[in-house]
Order: C-alpha cells, then sequence, then structure tokens
C-alpha cells in the first residue's frame, strides 16, 4: 500500500498547488498541509482497499423524527426533532423500548441533547454521555435505568466551558474540544475541580472565515488511549494517542487546499470504534443536497486504511454494536438498517 497517492479527481476538486499534488504531507513548505494538524499524514486514493458494496437490511421502515444514532450494549438510541421526548430507544431488531428526555432545564433535562459521546458502564447499567450545549454540561444518561423507570435519569453531569463543542469523559477527566480565537484548543480537564491538565492548539492555521470548517465530531476508542476526530469540511481522520499526545492524519481521496475548503460539502462524519478499528462515515465530498450513497472508511489506529466499503445508500449516522459486529444507520428518511461487517470479512476477534 502507498502511504501517499496522488489524489483522484472524480470529487470535482481540482488541487493545482505547484508540484505539492504528489506529496500532500510530510514537507512543511507545501501549502496542502495548512488544512491538516500535523505532519504525520496516510493519504489514500478513492479506490484504495476498496470492496464490493455492503448491502443493508432494513429493520425499521420509519424512526420518527430521528437524525443520530448511537448505541449502548444492544440497545440503540436515536436522538429525535421531537421536543417532547428527545430520545427514541429501540432494540437491534427494531423494536420500539422507549421514548424519553424532555427539554428543559431540570436536572433529569436537556436543552440540546448531542448524543455522539461515547457509551458508559455503570455496574450493571449501561448509558451514553450527552453533549447538552447550552447548559453547559456533560451528562451522564443511564439508559438502563431510564427504560426502567420510563423516563430520563441522568446519573452524572459536568460542568463545561459554555464554548465547548464537543467532549468525552474518561477516568475522571473530561477531553474537550473549544473555539479559542481563530483556532480550535484541545483540552484535559479534571472533572472533579476543571482544573487544565493539558492544552494546546488543535490545528496550525487561522480558520477565520472558514469557521464551521474546522468542527470535528470526536469519540474516544474503547480502551480509553485513543482520541479519534473527523473532519466534515477537511476530509480528515484525525487520532490522539493519549499516552504521548502523538498525533496522526489519514485520508482517503481528495485532499482540499485551504482556500479550496467549501463548507457545503461532507466528507468525514459519524466515527464509531471498536477495539480494533475506526469506523467513519463519508460522503465523499459530495454536496448534502446531492445524497449520493455513502462509504464506510475502516481504519486501524495507526491510520492504516483496512477497508473502503461502498454503501447501498445515502446516510444521515452510524453507531457499532459490537455484540453482532454491525453497523446500525438512518437514513434521510428515518429509515433503520443493519449492515453486518462479518460479510466483509471484518471480524471482532
Amino acid at each position: 500500500m502507498k502511504t501517499i497517492l496522488k489524489p483522484s479527481l472524480a470529487l470535482g476538486i481540482a488541487l493545482v498547488i505547484s508540484g505539492a499534488i504528489f506529496s500532500a504531507c510530510g514537507k512543511k513548505e507545501e501549502k496542502i498541509n495548512e488544512v491538516y494538524f500535523t505532519d504525520s499524514c496516510k493519504i489514500y486514493d478513492i479506490n484504495d482497499k476498496l470492496t464490493d458494496t455492503l448491502q443493508s437490511e432494513q429493520i425499521l421502515k420509519e424512526a420518527f423524527g430521528a437524525y443520530r444514532i448511537v448505541s449502548a450494549d444492544t440497545i440503540l438510541c436515536m436522538t429525535t426533532r421531537d421536543n417532547n421526548a428527545i430520545f427514541a430507544l429501540y432494540s437491534t431488531n427494531g423494536d420500539s423500548l422507549a421514548s424519553v428526555g424532555v427539554m428543559g432545564q431540570g436536572p433529569h433535562d436537556f436543552t440540546i441533547g448531542w448524543t455522539k459521546g461515547m457509551r458508559f458502564d455503570n455496574g450493571d447499567d449501561v448509558g451514553i454521555w450527552v453533549i447538552d450545549v447550552n447548559a453547559a454540561r456533560l451528562k451522564g444518561f443511564n439508559i438502563s435505568k431510564s427504560l426502567r423507570e420510563g423516563k430520563s435519569v441522568v446519573d452524572t453531569s459536568y460542568i463545561m466551558d459554555p464554548m465547548v463543542m464537543n467532549a468525552v469523559y474518561t477516568d475522571g477527566k473530561i477531553i474537550e474540544s473549544v473555539p479559542v480565537g481563530d483556532n480550535y484548543e484541545f483540552r484535559i480537564i479534571s472533572a472533579a475541580d476543571l482544573t487544565v491538565l493539558y492544552k494546546e492548539p488543535l490545528f496550525k492555521i487561522k480558520m477565520n472565515p472558514m469557521f464551521t470548517s474546522y468542527y470535528c465530531d470526536m469519540v474516544l476508542s474503547p480502551n480509553g488511549r485513543y482520541v479519534v476526530m473527523t473532519m466534515r469540511a477537511l476530509n480528515a481522520v484525525n487520532i490522539i494517542d493519549l499516552n504521548d499526545y502523538s498525533r496522526l492524519t489519514a485520508s482517503v481521496g481528495n485532499v482540499p487546499h485551504k482556500d479550496e475548503v467549501q463548507t457545503d460539502k461532507s466528507y468525514e462524519n459519524s466515527p464509531v470504534l471498536s477495539d480494533k478499528y475506526i469506523m467513519t462515515l463519508s460522503d465523499n465530498g459530495s454536496v448534502s443536497s446531492e445524497k449520493r450513497p455513502s462509504s464506510l472508511h475502516i481504519f486501524d489506529y495507526q491510520g492504516n486504511l483496512i477497508a473502503n466499503v461502498p454503501l447501498d445508500r445515502y446516510l444521515y449516522s452510524i453507531t457499532y454494536v459490537a455484540k453482532d459486529n454491525s453497523i446500525y444507520a438512518i437514513d434521510d428518511k428515518e429509515g433503520l438498517f443493519r449492515y453486518p461487517l462479518d460479510s466483509i470479512g471484518l471480524t471482532n476477534d
């Protein structure tokens, strides 16, 4: 496998940078580096590790109002547009379990629920971390207890900086990305007393006026060692090793120059992690109105591309359920689908 390949023109972004196309990373003088947060990059052609199209099984025709999906064990949790029940809970067979979570300022309520955080275990219970943006809190939403009691139950709530855009929790620490000036700052905070334990700029360039281009989805590996961030407008999967804070970037397809970034084009999003793999939903640089079939990009934690998987439809959001080694996804029509990874030879062993 070649680490750095000439970007394909299939996505329609012309990169004319005086000979820089052929080596997108590793030479600081090349302006294309401006879109990355590290010089340690692995760039792959859009046809590398290409598999056959992965076909889905529809398990629910319509999950009313759903637009984001995560999982806790075998429970699927979907964020909905219903202000009277923010979260819809389903089994992996598509059976409706409950609708819980209301808009409000109470200890078990939510103002805005962003559910792309990690699941957590609380004894025999499972739940997810919810970034309640307007309340500036990271909330531990106990799904098991909520099902038993028929209402949302928040076990734990941590105060965050009001500007936090994304955060995860591990071992008494909150890991967050915060816009500061013309950059984002990567911070590790003590959850007990909000002491800043570590911080550094996330990117190497000034981001104005492309502020929204640098928003990232952030997830934590199951063993707590890696933070993975996907850049929707920049076609990058960024990996930080929390043992030594080393960084690397992986990218499939075109690498837009800073001046060619378009916020209406979407690349990598909705990252989900297993013990071995990083899995991302990719729109391959399509404009949102195109709704072309998505792809599933699968990497290891060293940024190596394991599989480049065309999917059979355009998807909004994905999650991974380890117990059946499957991706669950919702599309733009609020349908719920299952993609078994065993069918492409990707095991959970």
